[in-house]
């Protein structure tokens, strides 16, 4: 069979990889008389085991066998390999890839393909930018005066990174691109840094770093993946068993795909360990997938590109992804300058998510609009979301938002200073048509002339076993049906209940100031909550 290459000079060379072992047959033909011939057989068996590949992008080779001593050179090479079950590929650290990983084979249950890194420094970059150099002068066109750069990209990029950092777009301002942003039309990129762009400039080329599509049992692990134009990593067609662990993943995303890791229908996947940074969102999963995503760094800043959630459960139509669980994550200044935002945010969810043990905090600021956690679900007959054990402290649309979902349990959640900005939300709050939803064993803590309860009906909801501390307004209930602010016992008749709850005492938090949101013993609401089986750690 046509397997491996023969050169002119009559040397056969193998396959760098098969998935199945067979037999060639090479055979040596006389050119002064035809009629003569010889062949030899020679038999191919993949590689087994835990084999691993090596890239290295400064001293690799693609016509090296991708050993540790001779590693390959290029994602190209990898994507063109047929990996098989158990088989890893490694990148160098310290090593940059301006290419698209497409992964070229599934793994099986126990034998994951793992792309990885090797060697000691910086994580191996593959990035979806490419560099930009041969930059022009040309005069701005508007205030203030001064000199804006330009250079040709046929591409048109939706990230633009300069030193490391991403810039904001100045849209369809050409030459007249503020400072500090840049712009992009027919085939130019201009760019404002201040005067000729005297570091590295990189523009977003390709839409996506890492491309798993409908391949199974793979694992990511150990990289950096950043400048894509749509999403750092996309998982698509089925990919489950996916493991996303302990990446960067930065700098990438616009209003189209909005995520820097996006997961969609991708069942029994692992989020874990990724520190999420400066993308349009952070983390997506949509469709009808499943996956728990824990121990990841959500973070985000205050440029305008920011516009989204930072850990979003979003559907792709019908019911909408089902047993999520995001627990123990870190999501902070995610800015929402559109529409309503929050940290962590479920939209048409399917039944049985979990959020819980996350701790969000100083999303949203001035005229953002981002919540710690909003429930946007469409429970109705299925499995509620249920919230709980969170930490959720100053941001500025609220500590968790319900806007459509029937049955959404929200227990045990410390809320402190979620509304001190302009924006006048509650530390609770329910909007229409939100029903039947339960918050339980909450401590909720407004600040000063704040209020500590929204909601838009005065029935359908249960509240109580929870503590409203002091420093909030005298009238801290408010039901936005009516229009009407309420003290707590006003507030206990209009939903006619919330008899167990403690009012107006202080929860002696150890150092609320620093994030410390354990309670200092001997505090008189320890012990004082309602016992809820399977969320409770004491009877």
């Amino acid at each position: 069979p046509s397997v491996g290459t023969i050169s002119s000079a009559g040397l056969y060379t193998a396959p760098s990889s098969i998935l199945t072992s067979q037999t060639v047959t090479v055979t040596a033909q006389g050119v002064a008389d035809p009629t003569k011939s010889a062949s030899a057989t020679i038999s191919l068996s993949p590689p087994t085991g835990t084999f691993t590949y090596y890239v290295d992008s400064v001293n690799g080779s693609d016509s090296n066998p991708g050993t540790l001593a001779e590693p390959w050179k290029t994602i190209a090479k990898v994507n063109a390999t047929t990996l098989a079950p158990g088989q890893s590929v490694a990148f160098k650290a310290g090593g940059t890839w301006r290419e698209q990983l497409t992964v070229p084979a599934s793994g099986s249950a126990g034998n994951p393909i793992t792309f990885t890194s090797y060697g000691v420094g910086a994580q191996p970059i593959i990035t979806g930018a490419n560099v930009v150099s041969s930059w022009t002068p040309v005069a701005k066109t508007g205030p203030p005066s001064g000199t804006v750069y330009q250079a040709t990209v046929t591409t048109q990029p939706y990230v633009v990174i300069y030193n490391g950092t991403r810039l904001q777009q100045d849209s369809g301002a050409g030459s007249s691109t503020a400072l500090n942003t840049w712009d992009w039309s027919s085939n130019t990129l201009y760019l404002n840094v201040g005067g000729n762009p005297a570091g590295t400039v990189e523009a977003g080329q390709r839409n996506v770093a890492v491309l798993v599509n409908g391949k199974a049992y793979i694992t990511v692990q150990g990289l950096t993946l950043a400048g894509a134009n749509q999403a750092d990593l996309y998982a698509t067609g089925n990919a489950n068993y996916l493991f996303v662990l302990n990446n960067t993943l930065t700098n990438s995303g616009t209003s189209a795909w909005k995520s820097a890791l996006m997961l969609d229908g991708v069942s029994n996947g692992l989020i874990m360990g990724n520190t999420v940074s400066h993308s349009y969102q952070g983390i997506e999963l949509s469709g009808y997938g499943s996956a728990t995503t824990n121990n990841n760094d959500v973070r985000a800043n205050t440029l305008s590109y920011l516009d989204a959630d930072g850990i979003g459960v979003t559907p792709a139509g019908g019911t909408g992804p089902q047993n999520n669980i995001i627990e123990y994550n870190d999501c902070s200044y995610v800015m929402q300058f559109v529409d309503d935002g929050a940290c962590i945010h479920t939209f048409n969810t399917g039944a049985g998510n979990i959020i819980r043990y996350n701790r969000t905090y100083r999303s949203g600021t001035g005229t953002t609009k981002s919540a710690g956690i909003m429930l946007d679900s469409d429970g109705g007959t299925m499995a509620p979301t249920t919230v709980y054990g969170n930490v959720v402290y100053l941001n500025n649309n609220g500590c968790i938002d319900v806007g459509a979902g029937a049955g959404d349990l929200i227990y045990n959640n410390t809320c402190y200073h979620n509304n001190e900005q302009s924006y006048n939300a509650g530390e609770l709050n329910t909007f229409s048509p939100a029903t039947a939803v339960t918050f339980e064993n909450n401590i909720v803590c407004p600040s000063s002339g704040k209020y500590a309860v929204v909601t838009y009906l005065a029935t359908g909801f249960t509240f109580d076993y929870n503590l409203y501390c002091s420093g909030g307004a005298a009238e801290p209930f408010y039901n936005n049906y009516n229009s009407t602010r309420y003290a707590y016992v006003g507030w206990q008749a209009l939903i006619s209940g919330d008899s167990h709850s403690i009012n107006g005492s202080d929860p002696l938090f150890v150092d609320a100031g620093a994030g410390n949101f354990a309670l200092q013993l001997g505090f008189s609401a320890i012990g004082a909550g309602h016992y809820i089986p399977g969320v409770s750690t004491a009877n």
